[in-house]
Order: C-alpha cells, then sequence, then structure tokens
C-alpha cells in the first residue's frame, strides 16, 4: 500500500500500443492483456469515442489469450474476429446492428448501450482483466499530488474556519476531552513540560499547536489543508477517476468532522498515516509514521502494515525462491527507518510498563473486544449506503447462501462473548454510542440479532475492493484488528481510519448521483450533529449551571 515513483509493482495495466516488436515468451501474455485492458477501459467509459473504427494489434497473441479474449468480448457484446494469420487481431467495436442506424444512433450511442450492460455490476468489465495474474504484489498506481489539490484544500479549509469560529462562538470554553488537551498545550506554552497522567495520547498535537495557544482549535483549519492533498494521493494509488468528489465524501466525515472542530487528535493522526502510505521513500514514510505514532500511539500497526506491503511488492513470480528469498533480505535492509520505529516502540513499551497508554492505564486496559470490528464494518457500509442500493437486492439474495448462514452463526457467537461495555460508556449520555449501547447492543440477544447486517455490511466492503490484491485486503484485516480489537471502549471515532483507507481505495458505482447522494448524506449528518451540538445543551443536576453537550 505504499506511493512514491513508478514502479513496475504499481502498474497493472501498462498502456497498450498498436504496434510493438515481438514480446518474449515470458511476457506476451501480460502485453496482449494490456491492449485488452485498454479496449475494455474505452467501452466501460463510453464518453471517450473510437475515432478508428477498428483496432488492430501487430503482435499476434498467444493461444490462451485468444481463448480469454474471446470470453472477454462476448461478456462485453462485442463480435470478435481472430486472424488465424500470425501478427495481426482484427476486432469490430461493437455487433452490427440488425438495421441501418439513423445518424443519431452512431458508434457512440452502441457503446453506451454495451456500457450500461457492463455496468451494471460496478466495474464489471475492467474485472476481467485481473484474471491474468501479476507478476508482483502492488498497487495499482503510483501516488501522484497535483497542485489543483490545493484548491481543494484551501476550500476545505475555509469552510473549517468558518465552522471553528461558530464553535469558539457557542463554546468559547475546553469540553470534554479538550480540557486536558487544551491545558497540556498551554502548560507547554509557559513553559512548564509535567505530564498530566489522565492523558492517554503522546504530545504530538500539543507541540504544533504551541504557536496557536489561546486558538488551539484552529490548529485543525491548518491540518486540513495538508490532510486534503493526502487523501487525494491516496486515492489515485488505487482510481483516478471522481478523485475530488471522493475526497470531498471522506472529509465531509461527519464523525472528523465534528471532531477537528475541537482540539481533538484524530485529523492530525489521519493526516500523518495518509501521508506516509502514499510516499515510497522509506526515510520520510517513516517520519509520518513517527508523527501519527506520536499523536497516536496505536498507528505502529499501520506502520507495519506499510512495511509488509513493501517486502510483498519485491516478490517476483518469475523468479525462483531463493532469489525471491535474497530480494526479501535486501529489500528489508533498505527499511531500516521502519526497523528503527519498531525498535523504538518496543523501547516505550518497556519504558511505560508495557502499557500502550501514557496515562489512565487502569481504565484503558485491553479486552479481546471482537465486536469492535464488527461495529466498524457497520459504521463504514452505513456511510457508504447510497453505494449499497444498486445492488442491494444482490447483497441481501446472497444472506440465504449456506457459507453466509454459517458465517452469521459465527459472528453471532463472537459478539455474544465478546462484547463489552465500559464505565465510561455506561456513566456519559453526551455521546450517541451511550443511547445505541442502551437501547441496541446492551442485551444479548438484541446484539446477535444484527449479526446478518455485520455480513452484509462485509460483503460490500469486499465487493468494494475487487480491484485490490488479496494480499493487502489480508493486511488491511490484519491492521484493523489489531487497532480495534484490543480496544475496551465502544468508541467511533477509532473507526475514522479504517474507514478513510477503505473509501478512498474502494471502487464502487461510479455514477456521480450516487457520489453526489453519498457526499448529501455526510452534510446532512453533519449539520444535525452540529445542530445538536451547538443548540440542544442540557445540564445535569450535579453540575448545575454546566452546558453538556452531545457527540459522538
Amino acid at each position: 500500500m505504499s506511493g512514491g515513483k513508478d514502479e513496475a509493482p504499481r502498474d497493472l495495466f501498462p498502456t497498450a500500443t498498436t504496434s510493438c516488436s515481438t514480446p518474449s515468451e515470458s511476457h506476451e501474455l501480460l502485453d496482449y492483456f494490456s491492449h485488452v485492458s485498454s479496449m475494455a477501459n474505452a467501452v466501460a467509459r463510453p464518453s471517450e469515442r473510437y475515432l478508428v473504427p477498428t483496432t488492430t494489434v501487430t503482435s499476434g497473441p498467444p493461444p490462451v489469450a485468444n481463448q480469454l479474449f474471446g470470453q472477454l468480448c462476448d461478456s462485453l457484446g462485442m463480435r470478435t474476429q481472430i486472424q488465424t494469420s500470425p501478427g495481426s487481431v482484427h476486432v469490430p467495436p461493437t455487433a452490427a446492428p440488425a438495421t441501418a442506424p439513423s445518424e443519431d444512433d452512431d458508434l457512440l450511442s452502441q457503446m453506451k448501450r454495451i456500457s450500461s450492460k457492463s455496468n451494471s455490476v460496478p466495474g464489471s468489465s475492467d474485472r476481467l482483466m485481473t484474471k491474468a495474474k501479476t507478476r508482483r504484489i502492488g498497487v495499482p498506481f503510483a501516488a501522484i499530488s497535483r497542485k489543483t489539490d490545493f484548491l481543494l484544500a484551501a476550500f476545505f479549509s475555509s469552510i473549517h474556519v468558518l465552522l471553528t469560529t461558530i464553535v469558539y462562538h457557542y463554546v468559547p470554553e475546553p469540553y470534554m476531552d479538550e480540557i486536558f488537551h487544551i491545558c497540556q498545550t498551554r502548560a507547554y506554552c509557559d513553559g512548564n513540560y509535567t505530564w498530566n497522567p489522565l492523558i492517554t495520547t503522546p504530545p504530538a498535537l500539543y507541540i504544533v499547536s504551541m504557536p496557536l495557544c489561546g486558538y488551539e482549535r484552529y490548529i485543525n483549519s491548518i491540518l486540513i489543508f495538508f490532510a486534503i492533498p493526502a487523501f487525494c494521493r491516496f486515492r489515485r494509488m488505487f482510481l483516478r477517476e471522481n478523485v475530488w468528489l471522493t475526497v470531498s465524501i471522506v472529509a465531509a466525515l461527519p464523525i472528523l468532522l465534528t471532531s477537528s472542530l475541537l482540539f481533538y487528535t484524530d485529523l492530525l493522526s489521519l493526516a500523518a498515516v495518509l501521508w506516509a502510505f502514499s510516499i515510497a521513500n522509506p526515510l520520510i514514510s517513516a517520519g509520518f509514521f513517527l508523527l501519527s505514532i506520536c499523536t497516536r500511539q496505536t498507528n505502529i500497526i499501520w506502520a507495519a502494515c506499510y512495511a509488509f506491503s513493501v517486502l510483498a511488492s519485491r516478490i517476483d513470480g518469475s523468479r525462483g525462491k531463493v532469489e525471491n528469498l535474497k530480494l526479501l533480505i535486501l529489500s528489508a535492509f533498505s527499511l531500516w527507518p521502519f526497523i528503527g520505529l519498531a525498535a523504538g516502540f518496543l523501547g516505550f513499551l518497556y519504558w511505560n510498563n508495557y502499557q500502550i497508554v501514557l496515562g489512565d492505564a487502569k481504565a484503558h486496559k485491553p479486552k479481546f473486544h471482537v465486536a469492535q470490528l464488527f461495529y466498524a464494518i457497520a459504521f463504514s457500509a452505513a456511510h457508504s449506503w447510497p453505494q449499497m442500493l444498486p445492488g442491494l437486492l444482490t447483497l441481501l439474495g446472497s444472506l440465504t447462501e449456506p457459507r453466509a448462514l454459517l458465517l452469521q452463526a459465527t459472528v453471532a457467537i463472537l459478539v455474544y462473548n465478546f462484547s463489552y461495555d465500559h464505565p465510561y460508556l455506561l456513566a456519559d449520555n453526551r455521546h450517541f454510542t451511550f443511547y445505541i449501547w442502551k437501547r441496541f447492543l446492551a442485551l444479548p440477544s438484541l446484539r446477535c440479532s444484527f449479526s446478518p447486517l455485520y455480513v452484509l455490511s462485509a460483503t460490500f466492503l469486499n465487493k468494494a475492493t475487487w480491484h485490490i490484491h488479496v494480499f493487502h485486503k489480508i493486511l488491511f484485516a490484519v491492521g484493523c484488528f489489531f487497532t480495534l480489537v484490543p480496544a475496551h471502549l465502544f468508541e467511533m471515532r477509532y473507526y475514522i481510519i479504517p474507514y478513510v483507507i477503505w473509501r478512498l481505495s474502494a471502487t464502487i458505482h461510479r455514477h456521480k448521483s450516487l457520489l453526489l447522494m453519498e457526499l448529501a448524506s455526510q452534510i446532512a449528518i453533519f449539520s444535525v450533529v452540529f445542530y445538536l451540538f451547538l443548540f440542544r445543551s442540557f445540564e445535569w443536576p450535579n453540575e448545575p449551571g454546566v452546558r453538556q453537550r452531545f457527540m459522538f
């Protein structure tokens, strides 16, 4: 999942050419399918008009490619005419019409009809390309930045400044966890570096916010300016379409946006992780991961995922086991900054009496809280609900399959036995999780009844990442497991990084109407929560005169 300069492992479908020299035996199938990929992409995007009615490849396809190419064209509704003489393949782009077409019924209209069939399942035309095994494990593209990304960043930063100013107007005093974070920052500003034993996370946010003492919340208005380009870079590692719209959907995630309007660590942690993932240079990437770990300790898991993804990308299927082993050893030495991160983190654990959190360790003891994983899955799917609509009936039908039923039973058993409440959860009615737990999750039988929903959500998340190598899927699942399962407290802010990584890498329905609906849904949820936070405050009987406010 690393990114940077163009590398062979990243480019799964190199640009095809219509004329090339005779390929070697080991590369001819991949080169041939590069051409097929370009044709399938053109059919899947009907807005791109062919200027030439036929396409000719002067390098003859291997026999296996002929058969696969025929299956591909049949699935797209295209007629194929493969010449037996070596050297060319003639592909009419569409089937001949039954009647003579009118002036309006041109090639573009025919391709649109073909595209509508292939787009009934997201990525159906492109998915056939992945059947040709890639030689290396890697993400589809290299991460790239564009200067215009900073225009989008400036727009979000300006909106954030406005919203933060509104929060300062109605909530001028530190609220909830801000009491600890802001007091610690202002102590640093006064030259007092005594640590508050109730703070659980490292002080990176406090240090970078010292120039804004007295106005600490505005640090997130600055951070979002740098977070947006990181979102764009990460998105382009997987897809190059609708980048800004997808990034806007992620940036408008209600829980991320609301927490960033207060002096919380979520935005700095997220931005540092995504910058680290999208940079290929191990030293620079490790530097960003170090910043993320000094913001929130559990980000060491994502640093490990990055390192393992780099090692996996070095494995070449065309080489022998001994050669690949040598490559892995050499690559491990090139990742010395990450070895340093691991050694430093082990040293931190030893210094901190083998505790992950810095303070309040008694309230944050690890638990085998497997239900957290399923909560995160449902959380991610719920925030992408418009994308589920076109295939909802298919998803619901899959729940009745024997394997799905067995999986639902397994999930129900896990949720029943490994789901926990927390004293902070039960005592604080300012958080929405208090009401979710009290009304839906506290009763074990009711909690287990949501297992079909968890399986449906997991199926949707998996289908949306069909283009990602299975190794990276497993790596992501392992990362989510080790960052979420040990957490005792049911807290939706823990799900921000898993959701953002999944959503920025997912390829789902590319229709802009669904994307706009998804963005509108995020904005609507945020607006309701923001209104409740500002204007529906209440008081606790034991703290008269102190306004309490609803939050995620």
